[in-house]
């Protein structure tokens, strides 16, 4: 019987405990998916901003890797630009090249979007960084397609303001004539993504930033 108490107390211990608990636990949730909302509206906004802006405030190229190999270092050569069409000419004869383009809200860079692809045309790999008006990262979208595979593959992930992920998410498309259908899951003969997404969790992390910090843009009305 004195067992049987024992055991009867410990567990209203744990139950009041437990009750007393949830609620913390249920906040902290609470809060954490009220601020995924914030960023994903915020990030929205961005996008339409961007639509509404098609042309990039500044546009930067970059390139490494010469073909002729006389040299293997592992920097990129950055060049602001004043048109795309300069890309082919500093892009000749390089193996690894960038084409990135940059948006400014009321004099604040507010995305960032990174391009790259095979000669052949059979891959892209592009990457949006979306930052707040403090610099800080929102969201990273990354838009990597194969055609080795036939698959699109769209990665999401958004930060908190401590440079924490709070949400990570990863689409799986098929390539090929007219829309693009979701798949389920990873298809099975689908190889790793050659390709690391880089994080810049402050528009100063960038790694063309010295660049960029020179002559920042009027804002737009």
């Amino acid at each position: 019987m004195v067992k049987t108490k024992t055991l009867a107390f410990v567990l209203g211990i744990s139950i009041v405990f437990i009750s007393m608990l949830s609620p913390m636990l249920l906040g902290q949730s609470t809060g954490e998916e009220r601020t995924l909302e914030i960023i994903k509206k915020l990030s929205a906004e961005i996008d339409q901003y961007v639509k509404d802006h098609e042309d990039p405030d500044r546009k930067f190229i970059a390139r490494k890797f010469p073909i002729d190999h006389s040299s293997r270092e592992d920097t990129w050569e950055w060049k602001e630009v004043k048109s795309w069409d300069e890309t082919d000419a500093y892009f000749k004869d390089y193996w690894s090249f960038l084409r990135v383009g940059v948006y400014f809200k009321n004099s604040r860079v507010v995305y960032v979007h990174t391009g790259k692809w095979s000669d052949s045309g059979d891959w892209a790999f592009y990457v949006s960084y979306y930052y707040d008006d403090k610099g800080r990262l929102l969201q990273i979208a990354t838009d990597y397609r194969t055609l080795v595979d036939d698959i699109k593959i769209l990665d999401f992930q958004y930060f908190n303001d401590s440079g924490q992920v709070l949400d990570h998410t990863v689409e799986y498309y098929t390539l090929g004539p007219g829309a693009d259908q979701k798949l389920a899951e990873k298809p099975e003969h689908m190889g790793t993504p050659i390709h690391d997404i880089p994080v810049y969790l402050k528009v100063s992390d960038l790694p063309f930033y010295t660049q960029l910090k020179i002559g920042l843009p009027e804002a737009k009305k």
